[in-house]
C-alpha cells in the first residue's frame, strides 16, 4: 500500500468510524432517532443536489421541494408503522405539478429546467429514503432496526473492500470516463466480501437466500449508484457533493449506493 493511499486512508477511517458509530446508534435506539437522522440526511441530500445542478429557483421554491420530500418520507413512515390511509398519497400527485407552476416566478437562465431539478431532488433523494420505512418496520408496524442495519452493513462492506481491493491490485478500469479510480478488481473484491456478509447476516437474522439476493443487489446497483453520482459531479465540475464528512464528502457521496439500490431492494422485499 503506497504513501498516497495511507495518506488518504487516515481521515477516511476516522470519519468513517465516527459516522458509522453514530448511524448505528441512532438507528438502533428507537424509531424517533431513526426518523430524525434520516430526515436530516434527506434535507441535506436534496440541498446538495440543488447545489450540484446550480439550481436557480427562488429559496421558497427550494423549500417547497424539501417540504414535499419530508412529506413523502413522513407519509411512508406513517403508512409503514400504522394504519395510515394510503389514499392520502394521492395529494402528492398535484403537489409535484405545482413545481412547474412555481417555475413561472423564477428568472432563470440556467440550462437545467428548474422544475426538473426540484423534481429530481425529491425522486432521487427523498423517495429512496422514504422507502426505507418499509424495510425497517414489519408488516404489523413493529420497529425492526436490524433489517436496515443489515442493509447498511452490506453497503459499507462492499464500499470498503472495493476500495481496498482496487487500491491494492486494481488495474482494469471499470468505467474510466466517469470514475477513473474504479476498477473491475475492486468491484469483484467488494462483491465477494458483500456476498459473504450477506450470508452471515442471513444466518443471524434468518432467511439466508433473501440476504444473499440483497447482497447481490447492493453490490451491483450500489456500484451503479456510485457511478451515477460520480457522473453528476463530473458534469457539475466538482469533486464532492458536500463537506459534511471530511474524507467522505457530503450526504450524496456517502449514500449514493443506498439511494440507488433501495428501490430495487424494496421491490424484491415485497415478494420475499
Amino acid at each position: 500500500m503506497n504513501q498516497r493511499i495511507l495518506k488518504n486512508l487516515k481521515p477516511r477511517l476516522i470519519t468513517g468510524l465516527a459516522f458509522g458509530f453514530g448511524v448505528i446508534t441512532l438507528v438502533y435506539l428507537n424509531a424517533f432517532t431513526y426518523v430524525s437522522l434520516f430526515l436530516f440526511f434527506l434535507v441535506a441530500g436534496i440541498w446538495e443536489l440543488f447545489a450540484l445542478f446550480e439550481n436557480q429557483s427562488k429559496p421558497r421554491i427550494k423549500i417547497f421541494s424539501i417540504i414535499l420530500g419530508i412529506t413523502l418520507f413522513s407519509m411512508c413512515f406513517l403508512h409503514a408503522s400504522s394504519n395510515f390511509d394510503s389514499r392520502y398519497f394521492a395529494f402528492l400527485i398535484p403537489a409535484f405539478f405545482l413545481l412547474f407552476y412555481f417555475n413561472l416566478y423564477t428568472n432563470s437562465t440556467q440550462k437545467h429546467f428548474a422544475p426538473f431539478v426540484n423534481l429530481i431532488g425529491v425522486l432521487y433523494v427523498a423517495l429512496p429514503f422514504s422507502l426505507l420505512n418499509y424495510l425497517v418496520f414489519s408488516s404489523s408496524g413493529e420497529y425492526e432496526p436490524l433489517n436496515l442495519l443489515g442493509i447498511i452493513l452490506l453497503i459499507w462492506t462492499n464500499d470498503s473492500f472495493a476500495y481496498f481491493t482496487g487500491s491494492m491490485i486494481g488495474k482494469n478500469k471499470l468505467f474510466e470516463r466517469i470514475s477513473p479510480g474504479k476498477t473491475w478488481e475492486g468491484f469483484v473484491g467488494g462483491f465477494l466480501f458483500c456476498f459473504g456478509m450477506g450470508i452471515l447476516i442471513g444466518m443471524y437474522l434468518g432467511n439466508v437466500p433473501k440476504w444473499i439476493l440483497f447482497a447481490v443487489i447492493m453490490s451491483v446497483f450500489g456500484t451503479i449508484g456510485d457511478l451515477v453520482e460520480s457522473h453528476m459531479k463530473r458534469l457539475a465540475g466538482i469533486k464532492d457533493s458536500g463537506k459534511i464528512l471530511p474524507g467522505h464528502g457530503g450526504v450524496l457521496d456517502r449514500f449514493d449506493a443506498l439511494l440507488f439500490a433501495t428501490p430495487f431492494i424494496f421491490v424484491v422485499d415485497l415478494f420475499l
